[in-house]
């Protein structure tokens, strides 16, 4: 996942600053599954974010043309200043991380190099957050920091690797999967099971909500493949 994102500042008041863009897929999918953020701090200010889903980064002004084109074209707005610019790349990988070295377990990697980064979403701040409280009342009891994963979050680890062997394969979008995901569930489902929070109730609801047998097929060959 890559993405550059501008914070934008307008001269008279254009954003709803209840109301985000979680999605949207209005976009040239050329490089794989691609989709704008606009998330509204007030009603002239919000950041606008391009963010793309594919093996390779693209060039600066690429970057720069699509942003300038969506704020001007979507928005409808052509007075704005940009106040803060940022991009970044964050692994979505199948790959196992060490969450804890040394003799005892006693070295914690945290973020991306322990494994914190959701592979499916790219989060990471909310669940380094949720370990290190976990750690720290462990060793404020004199326990050990090392905390095996739970049966939930190997669940919600298997759906990620679902979800990516499907994009990787080719057989569906991700415009065509997120498309149908967000037709079919309430955004608070959807958010409550990225953060790992979801019921089984809305588990079995999202697994609904997206073609079965491309997500059954991959989740076949995820459930016995092997991890390195």
């Amino acid at each position: 996942q890559h993405f550059m994102g501008w914070y934008i500042k307008t001269s008279a008041p254009v954003f709803n600053s209840n109301v985000g863009t979680l999605m949207d897929f209005r976009l040239n999918q050329q490089h794989g599954a691609t989709f704008m953020y606009v998330l509204p701090t007030s009603s002239t200010e919000a950041l606008v974010e391009y963010t793309l889903f594919s093996e390779k980064t693209l060039q600066e002004d690429e970057y720069i043309r699509e942003l300038e084109k969506y704020i001007q074209n979507e928005l409808k707005i052509n007075d704005y200043e940009i106040t803060h610019r940022e991009f970044g790349v964050i692994p979505m990988t199948m790959a196992r991380f060490k969450r804890y070295l040394g003799a005892d377990n006693r070295i914690i990697n945290i973020g991306t190099a322990g494994g914190f980064t959701k592979p499916s979403s790219g989060y990471t701040f909310q669940f380094v957050q949720k370990h290190l409280l976990q750690v720290a009342k462990r060793l404020k009891n004199g326990q050990s920091p090392a905390i095996r994963p739970s049966l939930r979050e190997r669940m919600f680890f298997w759906y990620d690797m679902t979800l990516l062997e499907v994009l990787l394969s080719g057989k569906l979008t991700g415009e065509q999967i997120f498309s149908s995901l967000f037709g079919k569930v309430d955004p608070e489902r959807i958010l409550a099971f990225l953060a790992n929070e979801s019921t089984f109730w809305e588990e079995f609801k999202i697994r609904n909500s997206v073609p079965v047998i491309p997500f059954m097929m991959a989740g076949m060959k995820q459930f016995v493949a092997p991890r390195k």
